[in-house]
């Protein structure tokens, strides 16, 4: 999804992904109190694309991907989704 347009023109990482019948995303979806079947990821966006990358996912072009919340440390991201740190490998 990511590799393909519009997102292919920034330098986008998924650092976590989980389907929506995973753990991860049925204890997302109780945090954010959220009743629709949705799974969720962590994408790290380059801070020169950060504004761009926004307004795409603001602009209602696409419809795959919302944006829920954005900071400069993953750990935070993580504590606001209710995701549990990922495991080193």
């Amino acid at each position: 999804m990511f590799a393909s347009p519009p997102f292919s023109a920034f330098g986008l990482k998924v650092y976590d992904f989980h389907m929506a019948e995973s753990s991860e995303a049925i204890q997302f979806r109780a945090v954010q109190e959220r009743k629709d079947d949705v799974g969720v990821a962590i994408v790290r966006v380059l801070l020169s694309d950060y504004e761009d990358v926004r307004a795409l996912l603001q602009s209602g072009k696409q419809d795959i991907v919302a944006s829920i919340t954005s900071s400069g440390k993953i750990r935070l991201v993580r504590e606001r989704l209710g995701l549990p740190k990922a495991s080193r490998r």
